[in-house]
């Protein structure tokens, strides 16, 4: 039985004992840096994230939405890149992928914004009690260095650029189809006036022979700048591949802050929680880094710290989780980690000052086809008093986390 036949078998053999699986646990992963740290704080799933690209836009998106809720609209997301929201011509590409700690701090920054219900109770018995509201910052300070081969493949691709651009004037100035051309012209005149038949024979095999020709020229000329396309734009994947895939020292930081807007008065708005995300990390090629080498065999060791620090003014406690992840990248294909995170909070709760310590195992079944597996021991809980974590999961694309449990805990 393939792997994907297993799975499919497991899904249907556990589908009896999904719905009563536990809550996400809360992994290093679920801890790094939010990218929207306002829906993070909330705790909501829009279904869609604004992300309006000029002020104008911005505008007209939150007097939209303002417009069709009558107030405050429930369940709204939007982010917006400032530095973005308008060009930048003068931006070079090295000072692009090799930016400054400022430089990449402004232009990574992103501002979000988040709404959501704020009810009591459930189904006909909740009570609306009015909307809440966060507000979140994010930004890569260190955004860590490009691959050593990437400066390499520039240099490659701006030499294929320059013979591209040879071949494709050198294929308009080609002397021989510019004399073949004027032939072809002086040949097709000359049909048209010729009466003699044994003439039009022979001034029609020596058109078809000038066609052909120019043809067989053509197509060598199309040949070798397709062959440099291709070339140019492999090298261009690699590029944007190398440019995502960074080494070296990297941190990004998020912050929010959310409020409770008691029956949408915004005059009694009252502080709700706050946050700050840290995760800073190593990341180094360890098999396959060459610029020629195939980029999903490469192989990557990362080591991932993770820092959490939650207010909550409702509850009147702190919330301190601080933990790290190390991750082996063996292929594009497979992975496997370990991590430790410990928590720390100033009042009672079900995971009160406990540690958790998981290893996993992750699969690439298909392009959007993900198998996650993991085993260790969970926060204390309290309430259920067990801390096994056994799980195996299936992400087939609709999120970050494995949406079908297949084993619990």
């Amino acid at each position: 039985m393939t792997l994907r036949a297993f799975v499919a078998a497991a899904i249907v053999a556990a589908s009896s004992g999904i719905a009563s699986a536990q809550a996400p646990i809360m992994s290093a992963d679920d801890l790094k840096a939010p990218s929207t740290p306002a829906v993070a704080l909330l705790g909501t799933s829009p279904t869609t994230i604004e992300r309006p690209d000029s002020p104008r836009a911005l505008v007209f998106n939150l007097a939209t939405s303002v417009s069709d809720a009558g107030g405050v609209p429930q369940n709204y997301a939007a982010q917006v890149a400032p530095y973005w929201m308008r060009s930048h011509p003068d931006l070079l590409f090295h000072s692009y992928i090799s930016p400054s700690i400022g430089e990449s701090a402004v232009r990574s920054l992103a501002v979000s914004i988040a709404t959501a219900d704020w009810r009591i109770g459930s189904g006909s018995k909740a009570a609306d009690l009015g909307s809440r509201l966060g507000v979140g910052i994010s930004s890569v300070v260190l955004p860590g260095r490009v691959d050593a081969a990437l400066p390499e493949l520039v240099s490659e691709l701006t030499r294929i650029d320059e013979q591209l651009e040879m071949a494709a004037r050198a294929r308009d100035d080609e002397p021989r189809l510019r004399a073949l051309s004027t032939r072809q012209q002086e040949l097709t005149a000359r049909l048209r006036d010729e009466r003699d038949a044994a003439r039009l024979v022979d001034l029609s095999r020596q058109l078809a022979d000038a066609k052909m020709t120019i043809a067989a020229i053509t197509a060598d000329a199309d040949a070798q700048i397709a062959r440099l396309e291709r070339a140019a734009r492999e090298a261009t994947l690699k590029i944007q591949t190398l440019n995502v895939q960074r080494v070296g020292m990297q941190l990004a930081i998020a912050g929010a802050a959310s409020w409770r807007i008691p029956d949408d008065v915004f005059g009694d708005t009252t502080g709700e929680r706050a946050a700050f995300w840290a995760t800073p990390s190593y990341r180094s090629c360890v098999a396959a880094c060459g610029k020629d080498d195939d980029s999903k065999a490469r192989s990557y060791l990362d080591a991932i710290g993770v820092l959490r620090y939650v207010r909550d003014r409702v509850a009147a406690a702190n919330g301190l989780d601080v933990g790290g992840r190390v991750v082996w990248e063996i292929t594009s294909a497979f992975a496997v980690s370990g991590e430790s995170v410990g928590r720390w909070w100033s009042a009672a709760s079900p995971s009160d000052n406990s540690l958790r310590a998981v290893a996993v195992f992750e699969a690439k079944l298909a392009d959007k086809a993900f198998l996650f597996a993991s085993f260790g021991r969970d926060f204390t809980d309290a309430e259920k008093d067990r801390t096994l974590v056994s799980v195996v999961g299936l992400n087939i694309g609709f999120g970050e986390k494995p949406v079908l449990p297949l084993v619990t805990r």
